[in-house]
This record gives structure tokens, sequence and C-alpha cells, in this order.
């Protein structure tokens, strides 16, 4: 079964949950041969990757992904979202839900507020799984959707230390 990667949400800013979600996609593309999605800005990070447009925003926020996603995506295959916006219509998919956050201090941007308090607690309980970074977090989404323990899996934050040393760090 394909494993297709969306990085597709990702403006041109190199920083915070994009880099984590880059790094994520050139190991699994390099390890698992799975196709990554993703707008041109960021295709020079991988061999092969499926361009698709960038988002639909609104006030700096991911309205949706642009209509041309579902054709890039291909026939089958898994998701896998190293992000927390999950994609409607795609049956077998993971994300990563870093934290809880944006329920314990709400946001005032609209798009965001109803993507939290009614897209991803109504859809959350169809995904294959959710990815988290910790204990608390596993535990905290857990509790927030009623999630079986099983569906919610930890993959801890990690670094790089040949490449993020005191001092040195990556262009």
């Amino acid at each position: 079964m394909p494993l297709n990667v969306d990085l597709s949400i990702f403006g041109s800013r190199q920083a915070g949950v994009a880099l984590y979600a880059v790094a994520m996609a050139r190991f699994l593309e390099d390890k698992e041969a799975a196709n990554v999605i993703c707008p041109d800005h960021w295709s020079a990070h991988f061999s092969k990757p499926t361009v698709c447009s960038p988002p639909l925003r609104f006030r700096n926020a991911v309205l949706f992904r642009h209509p041309d996603w579902s054709r890039q995506l291909g026939r089958g295959g898994r998701l896998y979202c190293p992000h927390d916006r999950l994609a409607l219509g795609v049956r077998d998919q993971v994300i990563t839900l870093h934290d809880t956050l944006p329920y314990v201090y709400p946001t005032r941007n609209p798009v965001e507020w109803l993507y939290y308090r009614a897209l991803l607690p109504s859809c959350i309980h169809r995904l294959s799984g959710v990815f988290t970074v910790s204990e608390t977090s596993k535990k905290d989404i857990i509790d927030r959707f009623g999630l079986a323990p099983s569906k919610v899996h930890l993959v801890p934050n990690g670094i790089d230390l040949d490449i993020w040393s005191r001092g040195h760090y990556p262009d």
C-alpha cells in the first residue's frame, strides 16, 4: 500500500512544525518510498515530490487545500499528515496532533476556531491513528476526544545532534 505524506498546507516560512514535517517526510521518502505532496517552495527537499498548489488561506489560517490537491494524491494508499490538518474524504489517514493548546487558549481567528471546535472533533474518530509528541499530550487527546488509547501513538520529538549542536544551525 503506497504511503503519501501531505505537506500541502505549509507556506514558505521554514520554522516550527513545517521543519518537523519536512524532516519526517524526508525520512519516510528515504525509508518507505513515500510519495511527498508539497507546494513548489518545499520541492527541493525531496527526490521525487508531487508538486501541488499552496492551500487557500484566510487571515493566515488554512481554509482548505487547493482544489487540485486530491488529484495529486492519486488513488489509494495511506495518507500521513505530519500536522493537525486532516484531509476530508480520505479514509486511511494518520495526523500528528502535537497538543491540545487550541482548546486551552482559543484563537480569535474564525477559521481556526471552527476547525478546532467543530471539524476536528467530528472527524478525529474516523482517522486510522493520531501521533503525538508526549505522554501528557497523549492523555489530553484521549480525554478530550474520547479516543481509544490504542489509536493514539507516542512519537517523541527528536533532534539530530550532528546537525543541531551549540552554535551550529542548518541553513
